[in-house]
């Protein structure tokens, strides 16, 4: 299919009015079925009144509806890993409106990333010969296979854990669209350029009604969904004719933020031994404001980080495998030294005082 680019405008102007009726109605379905994120359920809420988690349905209703009409763009491996997603959807929909267990939750990503897996999306690194030696075609499958749910469950949950302060999330992911979007056009991938494009229209419509004050949040069916349908999409992302050795880390690069914050609450947590699961004040956006940074500046950090190392990784990708490599080296220097200073920092550590996580 060549792309045209006539159908990226159209793609987007759809995803935007979708975005903008479903919000109201996902809103009112929601509230019905008492899809409700209660300030009352926990100390650590900083939210002030009772908001519904709407933000899943109203993806999912949205990419349903495009498959059903047979959206330009749609294409067979998309409505795959929608199909799979579903299952996601389901599982944090269900947790949405009565907390489940961690097991629970960790389960339903667990058989969708399978179901993603049988329908023959998955990482393809070891099978594509990135070392230098030869590897069995059955240790190089398994290896992938390995990573495929390390992936997408990992990513699935990043976006879950980053989920800690209205708007956040949609615009780290209107970033890794666009950036993802350019991607897939520079790959001649064009049907991923427009799923890309439609879901950026839609998550453009969602952020009126998700940033700061939220009237309705993500919930766990959006947050995961979402996760996991950009961590699927980037798997089908192929430049197939740059080296391996020079572009295997990029997907990872075009996610930074959540999968930082992600690393960063979870070890943090384990260091001080506290439930890694539990919900708390302890992100990078917490840490951040804690620092002096007020809320808005806070997001912008993290948003400018997430453009830099995307971007990075774009340009990786057509240099000599040393040279990318090389990149990529001082790209794990900055996540670990930002860890280390998030993590030892007495103030940034400082959870007595919640008001700061409030206004612009």
């Amino acid at each position: 299919m060549k792309l045209n680019y006539c159908n990226l405008l159209v793609n987007i102007l759809v995803g935007l009015l979708l975005g903008t009726l479903l919000s109201p109605l996902a809103t009112w379905l929601a509230r019905k079925l008492k899809l409700i994120d209660d300030p009352r359920s926990s100390p650590r809420k900083i939210h002030n009144k009772p908001t519904p988690c709407a933000g899943g349905l109203v993806l999912f209703i949205g990419l349903v509806i495009a498959i059903l009409v047979k959206f330009t763009g749609f294409d067979t491996d998309i409505i795959k890993i929608i199909a799979a997603g579903s299952i996601v959807f389901v599982t944090g929909l269900i947790d949405d409106h009565k907390s489940i267990s961690v097991f629970q939750k960790f389960l339903g990503q667990f058989i969708a990333t399978t179901v993603l897996i049988l329908l023959g999306i998955h990482v393809q690194i070891f099978e594509g010969s990135l070392l230098p030696f030869q590897l069995s075609n059955t240790v190089a499958f398994v290896l992938d296979i390995a990573i495929t749910y390390l992936w997408v469950i990992g990513l699935s949950n990043a976006f879950n854990f980053i989920d800690s302060m209205d708007g956040l999330v949609i615009q780290l992911s209107q970033i890794a669209v666009v950036l993802m979007g350019i991607s897939a056009i520079t790959y001649a991938q064009p049907n991923i350029a427009l799923m890309m494009i439609f879901l950026l229209g839609m998550l453009i419509a969602m952020s009126v009604f998700n940033s700061f004050p939220a009237i309705y949040f993500l919930g766990d069916s959006g947050s995961l969904f979402l996760g996991f349908i950009l961590s699927a999409v980037s798997i089908l992302l192929n430049p197939v004719d740059l080296p391996q050795a020079s572009s295997w880390f990029f997907p990872i690069m075009f996610f930074t933020v959540p999968l930082f914050d992600m690393f960063l609450v979870v070890f943090s947590r384990i260091r001080h031994k506290v439930k890694f699961y539990k919900a708390s004040t302890d992100h990078t956006y917490h840490r951040l404001c804690r620092l002096g940074l007020s809320s808005f500046r806070a997001i912008e950090v993290m948003k400018l980080e997430s453009i830099f190392w995307s971007i990075l990784g774009m340009v990786a990708i057509y240099q000599p495998p040393v040279i990318a490599n090389i990149l990529f080296g001082l790209f794990l220097v900055n996540f670990v030294g930002s860890f280390i200073y998030l993590d030892s920092s007495p103030k940034a550590n400082n959870s007595e005082d919640q008001n700061i996580f409030y206004g612009p």
